[in-house]
């Protein structure tokens, strides 16, 4: 196939960055970076986590009352805030 014949399928993601979401929050960034989540970062330029996961997360750390309750719950507000038609946050940002 040449090149002039191949056209690439272009794919967009509506997202928040997680810096965004834990900014004023490093208690419940830290909770979440050390609660070991079903999810992993570092060396991407993007890595995306549906809001439901990472809600779901930070449930589960308040459930089992991490430190910094207040940001975990603030974070989770946060999260509700997001729109719906907003499904991810990147947690690469």
């Amino acid at each position: 196939m040449g090149k002039a014949n191949w056209k690439p399928t272009i794919e967009s993601c509506r997202f928040v960055p997680a810096s965004q979401v834990a900014n004023g929050l490093p208690k419940a960034w830290q909770a979440l970076i050390e609660s070991q989540p079903p999810f992993t970062w570092g060396d991407n330029n993007r890595n995306m986590v549906s809001i439901d996961d990472l809600r779901m997360q930070m449930e589960q750390l308040s459930d089992d009352g991490a430190g910094g309750m207040s940001q975990i719950k603030k974070f989770i507000a946060r999260l509700d805030a997001i729109p719906d038609s907003v499904p991810y946050v990147d947690l690469e940002n």
